[in-house]
């Protein structure tokens, strides 16, 4: 797959996109596997996943916010 030419907030999409399907990659092979230490490994790549997430999740909406521009009373700054 190539992704060319994408926009900062099209780059954490695709990031967000990509630990989801790392979340439920890593779910569906621990669903199937019955030795402990591997579930134990899947457990940890599981959590990490989530991490990267909530990262990409939490800069995507500090790059929407600063995207942002309303022109109203208030919030205009001279």
């Amino acid at each position: 797959m190539v992704i060319v030419d994408f926009n900062e907030l099209e780059a954490y999409k695709i990031s967000c996109k990509a630990e989801r399907d790392g979340v439920d990659f890593y779910s569906k092979l621990k669903a199937k596997e019955e030795k402990p230490g591997v579930k134990e490994t899947l457990d940890f790549l599981i959590r990490e996943e989530q991490k990267h997430l909530k990262f990409f999740e939490d800069c995507l909406y500090e790059a929407k916010e600063k995207k942002e521009d309303y022109f109203e009373e208030g919030k205009m700054a001279c």
